[in-house]
């Protein structure tokens, strides 16, 4: 699992050379579950795994996407609060 830490130094990395990278995709998700997830989900599969984070904003050297909801991302992604709190309550 990823830490906060290592996040930061992506973020960091990805400013430094202006674009994000073979192992770590960003992808704005302004207006929700991007329609390419499927495309970036598979091509990350086919190789050794990948990060995607959501939003970030690569055309704005990485700034955070104003009007991003990551509950709505989740909700549509499957996700529920129901599982998200009975996942945190199991740990």
């Amino acid at each position: 699992m990823i830490d906060i830490f290592e996040v930061r130094d992506l973020i960091s990395h990805m400013r430094k050379v202006g674009s994000d990278t073979q192992a770590c995709e960003v992808k704005e998700a302004a207006q929700g579950l991007p329609k390419s997830i499927g495309e970036t989900i598979s091509a990350f599969s086919n190789m050794s795994g990948g990060l995607i984070m959501l939003g970030l904003s690569e055309k704005q050297n990485f700034a955070l996407v104003p009007g991003f909801d990551s509950q709505s991302v989740f909700r549509a992604a499957g996700g529920s609060r129901q599982h998200d709190a009975r996942r945190a309550h199991e740990n």
